[in-house]
């Protein structure tokens, strides 16, 4: 009877092994971080989320019974549309102001370095050092924007711009605005100066406007950046909380408690810890669902599919 022959698997060196575990080696360090700062707080959130916990008391299993108090709690359906019209607003004037910037400052004009130096100072003043100046600024006994309106005479009286229920969501807002403009600015500006000027000269002889400049080169070839962009402010304003609680604390009246607010408030202001995790990991899994959403879409556009 014939043997049969089997070749023996090759050994592999140390050498061999040793390049192999390296990159896993240089990477273990920050994915022990990223365990410890981002996991261990998300997984004793969602365990937190399941429990009727309140500082003071013993815990008790409640499931998911903490999910539907906040579902039908009024103060959430209020937070879910202070947060819409705050997010909607806050970024539709970002990109705006921040796209039109960009398109000006990509033009040549005497003095454009200084102006680009100036108009990125919002974005580099800290959230707290630029709410407790707006604070200031919005008083209605000291404060500048007030005694402007005043002596204009746009308004007849000081105006409460934090304390009017009707107006302090839109103040607010526009303050997010100009704290925040300037990132879409510099990276739409950067997008613009990726385009190459060849394309411009070309459609300069065949005659065309720089409205249609604009339109058939410019806005098609940033849109991507744009759309990257829309994407990050998005999630940025969703969870905006220290800018906002500094300058009302979600007041007045609820007007400007965001989601991020109220689940802080139920937390450490009511001691309902339990309801506090339960709607952060509700805010958390709005915010992957709407990310994987527009990602996906975003990804058919680039390949041109409907």
């Amino acid at each position: 009877m014939a043997r049969i022959l089997t070749a023996s698997p090759p050994r592999v060196s140390w050498p061999v092994i040793r390049t192999r575990l390296l990159p896993y080696v240089l990477v273990a360090p920050a994915l022990v971080l990223i365990g410890v700062v981002l996991l261990y707080p998300l997984g004793l959130s969602i365990r937190i989320s399941l429990y009727a916990k309140q500082l003071g008391f013993p815990e008790r299993f409640v499931g998911f019974a903490n999910y539907v108090r906040i579902v039908e709690d009024p103060v959430f359906l209020n937070s879910v549309k202070v947060t819409t019209i705050w997010t909607i607003g806050s970024v539709a004037g970002q990109m705006i102001v921040g796209i039109v910037l960009a398109l000006l400052l990509h033009r040549e004009f005497p003095g454009r370095s200084v102006f680009r130096t100036l108009l990125m100072l919002p974005w580099a003043i800290p959230n707290f050092i630029a709410a407790l100046t707006w604070v200031w600024m919005f008083s209605d006994r000291f404060g500048i924007v007030s005694h402007l309106l005043l002596q204009a005479h746009i308004a007849s009286e000081p105006v409460l711009f934090l304390a009017n229920p009707n107006i302090a969501l839109p103040s607010i807002i526009l303050v997010n605005i100009w704290k925040n403009y300037a990132f879409v600015m510099i990276v739409i500006l950067a997008a613009l100066q990726a385009i190459p000027t060849e394309l411009y000269e070309a459609a300069e002889v065949d005659g065309a406007s720089w409205w249609q400049s604009l339109w058939r080169i410019t806005l098609p070839l940033i849109l991507p950046m744009i759309l990257i962009v829309l994407l990050l402010r998005a999630i940025w304003t969703i969870n905006t909380f220290e800018l906002i609680f500094i300058m009302t604390e979600g007041g007045p009246a609820r007007q400007t408690e965001l989601l991020p607010i109220t689940a802080f408030l139920w937390a450490f202001r009511t001691g309902l810890t339990g309801l506090g995790s339960a709607l952060g990991v509700i805010l958390m899994i709005v915010t992957i669902v709407f990310c994987s959403v527009y990602l996906r879409a975003y990804g058919r556009s680039l390949r041109g599919e409907v």
